[in-house]
């Protein structure tokens, strides 16, 4: 039996290895080439501060063809008779071989990206909408319909289309359409509508991802307020936190409640928070929350706490203090990593910040774009004075 399935696997190696040549080799499609930036791309919430992509929007009418062509790039791994061959092999070969509907991840994240370059990405319309009509897989119908509404923002049947798939009777549409709502923001009021009734949804995911994307609408949503005070106690683990960064965007007067139901999940450990929490503290200003969140801040900057990263303890101290103490500089001069947030933060101290002189000098010259502008204006503001906007 073992040389059995030793002389199977041998085979289809054989196979992968020839079909992985002719594919590479013999066919390749110079059109889906993309830059280095891609490749260390993840998708990311709406809101959050994402290097690599914004490295890519500086490129982005030069990347829309290759995008397009990942859309609808498929492999072996995407045929049928594949996931049907590796059932009925034994489990030791067929968890060796690649998984199925691994070129599936790679077409979402094509389609987020095209959503993402907005208006720059038109290109692709009729492609997506054939991925929105046609695909088999939910996840990529509703990538494509919620990159269409990014694209063409004042196109009513694009919106209505997103609308529809925040109240699919299925989970996965209701999921992407509510987390990617915040990333299309529409105008018209009853859109916000609809977004604030998913918080309500019975999916406690929905509830979570509608949660952040509310909170991205600012105080136009504070019809959701109500509403979200209740979801600080919801007993899914991902709403509450959700919920607490929501509210302190929406509604200031009640961060000090927000932050309250923040820091019983940040003390819990509880699965999503340790992502969510930096942006939340992030949002606090001087007031009754952010000076009670001083201590929590501290302990985590002189790292005896690991509910933040020092780095996201300094922001956020920088920001409810209005000022930077000397250990607040120390830590946000190292810019290891180097992130936009902390560039914005060393800008926003200006002068005071001038020990971070020499990293932003190696950031200037670095091979982020995007990173590099930062550090340019975080210099110049710390040199020369030069008024942030």
């Amino acid at each position: 039996m073992k040389s059995r399935v030793a002389w199977l696997a041998g085979i289809l190696g054989t196979l992968m290895i020839a079909g992985g040549l002719w594919w590479a080799v013999l066919v390749p499609d110079r059109s889906m080439a993309l830059p280095r930036e891609y490749y260390r791309l993840s998708e990311s919430w709406p809101g959050r501060p994402n290097e690599p992509l914004e490295d890519l929007r500086r490129q982005a009418p030069s990347l829309v063809t290759g995008l397009i062509a990942r859309s609808g790039a498929t492999d072996y791994r995407d045929w049928p008779i594949w996931e049907s061959l590796r059932s009925r092999l034994p489990a030791a070969v067929g968890d060796w071989l690649p998984q199925p509907n691994l070129a599936g991840g790679q077409r979402r994240k094509a389609i987020w990206v095209l959503g993402e370059f907005g208006p720059m990405a038109s290109n692709a319309v009729p492609r997506l909408r054939q991925i929105e009509q046609t695909a088999r897989e939910a996840e990529l119908k509703v990538a494509a319909t919620v990159a269409l509404a990014k694209i063409l923002p004042g196109d009513r049947e694009a919106l209505n289309r997103l609308l529809a798939a925040l109240t699919n009777a299925q989970q996965t549409p209701r999921f992407y359409a509510a987390l990617e709502f915040g990333a299309v923001r529409p105008t018209a009021p009853e859109a916000l509508a609809v977004l604030i009734s998913a918080l309500r949804d019975t999916d406690g995911e929905v509830r979570a991802n509608a949660a952040w994307s509310v909170g991205q609408f600012g105080p136009r949503a504070r019809a959701a307020v109500p509403i979200l005070r209740q979801l600080l106690t919801d007993p899914h683990r991902h709403v509450p936190a959700c919920a607490a960064y929501a509210l302190v965007r929406v509604a200031p007067e009640h961060a000090e409640e927000a932050r309250q139901a923040m820091m019983v999940h940040v003390l819990r450990r509880t699965d999503l928070v340790g992502f969510i929490a930096p942006d939340f503290f992030r949002e606090l200003r001087p007031g009754e929350a952010g000076q009670a969140a001083v201590p929590f801040l501290e302990e985590n900057l002189a790292g005896r706490n690991t509910g933040l990263e020092p780095q996201d303890a300094a922001i956020a101290l920088l920001r409810v203090r209005g000022q930077a103490s000397p250990a607040v500089v120390r830590e946000l001069a190292e810019l290891r990593p180097p992130s936009l947030p902390a560039l914005e933060a060393l800008a926003t101290i200006g002068p005071p910040a001038a020990a971070a002189v020499p990293r932003l000098n190696e950031l200037a010259k670095g091979p982020s774009p995007t990173i590099a502008a930062a550090a340019t204006a975080a210099l110049q503001r710390i040199t020369n004075a030069v008024p942030i906007n």
